[in-house]
């Protein structure tokens, strides 16, 4: 089994935003012989992981103001809430541990299987990188595409063009609000080329059935 990729294929889930349970449904259709328990495993580190990443990286407005002539009364509510600070620091540390950790382990995992060179099958089994290039080509006629949900199992074939060079023909649908309101379902039909040398994919035909 590709580590990497499965590495990969769940986080794409998780910044996407799906469920548990349809990223594990999502990733065994791509990988059948990944765990589901490994593939919920690798979603909550990781999901865990982004999300605090996202909470470090938000700007703080509130900065304290020193405290000045802090009454008898205060002061005994800050003393009395330091065994708390205590107990708050040595959960941030447990935390920060856990996921130097994960962090360790995925970077292990990502940097042996990098080492490996990739063959075809690697390429002709790409079931997400092509489909989210469709996804997006498709977005572009939607009249709400921030309402669009597209298929979780589209039907993905794949042949290599010349050394290199893979195409990629995806059946799949879309349901997505028109000018109405109104949840509509159209089918597409597209055709993807990836080059390899460029980690380029290119929407060379598309249209709605």
């Amino acid at each position: 089994m590709d580590k990497k990729r499965l590495i990969s294929d769940v986080k794409w889930c998780v910044e996407q935003g799906y469920t548990k349970e349809e990223t594990i449904g999502f990733v065994v259709s791509l990988i059948p012989e990944a765990s589901q328990t490994d593939i919920a495993t690798l979603y909550d580190q990781l999901k865990g992981y982004l999300e605090r990443e996202k909470i470090q990286n938000t700007p703080d407005h509130k900065k304290p103001q020193p405290a000045q002539n802090i009454p008898s009364q205060s002061k005994a509510k800050v003393q009395s809430s330091q065994p708390h600070s205590k107990t708050t620091l040595i959960g941030a540390v447990f935390v920060i541990s856990v996921v130097a950790i994960v962090l360790t382990m995925c970077n292990t995992m990502c940097k042996s299987i990098s080492d490996q060179p990739r063959n075809d099958s690697y390429y002709l089994n790409d079931r997400v990188y092509c489909y989210q290039a469709a996804k997006n080509y498709a977005e572009r006629f939607l009249v709400s595409p921030s309402s669009a949900k597209f298929s979780f199992d589209p039907l993905i074939r794949s042949r290599k063009e010349s050394e290199g060079v893979f195409v990629y023909y995806i059946d799949s649908y879309v349901d997505s609000q028109n000018a109405f309101g109104a949840v509509l379902r159209s089918s597409f039909s597209a055709a993807v080329r990836y080059h390899v040398k460029q980690d380029k994919y290119d929407v060379f035909d598309f249209e709605f059935n």
